[in-house]
């Protein structure tokens, strides 16, 4: 065997990783070798093979993490083999997996869906575990010459939980090039000539494991990845990818009528693009199948239409073919977490989502999701993420950074108390995050966005549009008093709006984290009060203010009282959603805070002779 190696010294990150002893100590597990090897033959076929083996350190890591593992391939392109799969102990003794325990079934979203019914997915079922168990497995998934269009990998470093040694190998045919991308490391593979192959092998010693807090940045932020294709670079995948028929975007006739029949009675373009959007979101079924099982091969929007079901990639082909059919500039893209692609080692595998980017002729540029009825501009859900446009025609490609705007709510209330009933009127304020609707006068809408007082669309006295994308809608209701307590005194809830940080699970806001922060928009939430009661009655409030400050943001809550009349101003600004692990107590100082019960409640008491 004729052999050269090259070496390439690694550059680590000082203090990126701790050592496995002191991060395995709240650990479920400890994968001891992580093995995941590539490799693309001259003839076309590729090759994948898992090396796992670890050990058990709770109940819990059999029962629920790692009892059993899941294989999904294709049998029509791809055969898999189960090489070896064992057990052992934790006195040592061997514990072969029985054939029974190998089980090839339906993958769970591939059910009611003609077209990826042949997909499997192996379930191996690990047997002889206890705590202090070690398991094995390895398998080999062989895949047929021109099924990928290129061998490609994405892969998040880290694994829930800490790996003492994780290796990813990829070989390809002398002269064949490899593009790799890594981030968050100083590092470089070793290189080695074997057998008319040039193998890539990536070592990463001791993986940290990924932290399960809130608010946490996109993957290819927080971690170390690593990417890597065969292909010269992005732009030739792509453009294999939208030269299929798929791509055409053709509309049939049975396509075109239901378009038109639903958008009969639309007067504006935002109305024409809800009602298209709830069209695919309610009548077609979307399966949640990743577009590399099938090959990357779409169907076209008619043979989606048809099956009355498509992937993402094809729902969102099937919603701009609809969209163009009533006269709507519309076009698919794909959706890239911040930080990607690279524009050579970037791959289809780093698609995380397609949209329909829509432009109206006031010069708006607006994004729909196609999995549900969601009436408002999806590129909220995406602050700092990237498009990238899917056409055939354009010769080079196109990306757009979506923005990081601000999540804005405002309510102004006026509240008059009685035993009998309380009346209140007011005006909410929505921007940003779920704000303004495609349906331009559906109060519904807006309403249902104010939690703790009921508004019938009947109550809506304006609505009136603020550009460039905000909604101000104000109301009257009467309704029965606040619930009576005990002794004279009343209850009185303060509303607030969707989004309020007061809806927070208190799990979110734990004592410490270990990852930073990124809330995805900055926030600017502003609540008005002003309660007025009856003679007879007195306000029972906190005695002080709140004033906080630090460099997160503010909270400011403030009460003002004359006589019967009560104001109260709530304010919780933050000005950059992000902030580094090391700041968290500030950042939970401000939340804590904002969510005091105390002061999202009010209690009026009445004057007994």
């Amino acid at each position: 065997m004729n052999k050269k190696r090259y070496y390439i010294w690694a550059l680590w990150l000082v203090g990126l990783f701790a050592s496995s002893p002191t991060i395995a100590q709240k650990s479920d597990a400890i994968i001891n070798r992580l093995e995941k090897h590539y490799t693309l033959f001259p003839d076309g076929r590729m090759q994948y093979r898992e090396v796992k083996n670890l050990t058990l350190k709770t109940h819990y890591a059999f029962h629920r993490s790692y009892g059993e593992s899941f294989i999904l391939f294709n049998p029509e392109a791809q055969t898999l083999s189960i090489d070896k799969a064992y057990t052992l102990m934790a006195d040592g003794k061997k514990v072969e997996t029985p054939k029974n325990a190998f089980n090839a079934v339906l993958p769970r979203t591939c059910s009611n869906f003609p077209r990826a019914a042949h997909l499997r997915e192996m379930v191996v079922t690990h047997t002889g575990l206890e705590v202090g168990a070690t398991i094995h497995l390895d398998y080999v998934i062989d895949t047929r010459a021109g099924f990928f269009p290129a061998l490609m990998g994405n892969l998040t470093l880290p694994q829930e939980d800490p790996v003492k040694e994780m290796k990813v190998v990829v070989r390809l045919p002398e002269g064949t090039p490899l593009n790799y991308h890594i981030t968050k490391l100083r590092t470089a593979p070793e290189i080695m000539q074997e057998d008319g192959f040039t193998v890539y092998t990536f070592t990463f010693p001791n993986l940290a494991p990924r932290s399960h807090d809130q608010w946490q940045p996109t993957e290819g932020e927080e971690y170390p990845t690593l990417t890597f294709s065969s292909s010269k670079d992005l732009h030739r995948l792509i453009d294999r990818y939208v030269n299929q028929e798929a791509f055409q975007l053709k509309c049939s006739p049975a396509m075109l009528q239901a378009a038109t029949e639903k958008t009969k009675e639309a007067t504006t373009e935002k109305e024409k693009i809800s009602a298209i959007q709830s069209l695919v979101a309610n009548e077609i079924r979307h399966f949640n199948i990743a577009e590399k099982h099938l090959g990357y091969q779409l169907r076209t929007p008619e043979q989606v239409w048809q099956s009355n079901g498509g992937t993402k990639a094809e729902n969102a082909l099937l919603l701009t073919t609809l969209l163009r059919a009533v006269d709507l500039r519309a076009t698919p893209v794909a959706l890239f977490a911040p930080g990607t692609p690279h524009k050579r080692a970037g791959n289809l595998n780093e698609i995380i989502n397609y949209l329909v980017e829509v432009k109206t002729k006031d010069g708006q540029t607006s994004y729909l999701a196609t999995n549900r009825e969601h009436h408002t501009d999806a590129s909220e859900e995406y602050p700092g993420y990237h498009t990238l446009t899917l056409d055939a025609a354009i010769e080079s490609l196109r990306f757009t950074t979506l923005p990081r705007t601000s999540l804005k709510r405002e309510l102004q209330l006026t509240l008059h108390f009685t035993p009998e009933e309380l009346t209140t009127q007011g005006t909410l304020f929505l921007s940003g995050k779920h704000g303004p609707s495609f349906k331009e006068n559906d109060t519904t809408e807006y309403l249902d966005k104010l939690k703790e007082l009921s508004i019938k669309p009947a109550d809506v006295t304006q609505l009136e549009k603020i550009e460039p994308k905000g909604v101000k809608v104000t109301f009257r209701t009467s309704g029965e008093h606040p619930e009576e307590g005990r002794n004279g005194y009343y209850l009185l809830s303060l509303p607030h709006l969707d989004s309020d940080p007061i809806d927070l699970q208190p799990s979110t806001l734990q004592e410490s984290r270990t990852s930073d922060i990124d809330l995805g928009n900055p926030l600017l939430i502003s609540y008005s009060f002003e309660v007025n009661i009856p003679e007879g009655y007195r306000f029972v409030i906190p005695q002080t203010d709140i004033r906080a400050k630090n460099s997160f943001g503010s909270v400011e809550i403030k009460y003002r009282q004359r006589e019967q009349r009560l104001n109260i101003s709530k304010r919780f600004m933050v000005p950059s959603p992000t902030a580094k692990k090391e700041h968290w107590k500030e950042v939970k100082t401000l939340f804590d805070l904002w969510r005091t019960g105390t002061h999202h409640q009010l209690f009026i008491k009445e004057e007994r002779m």
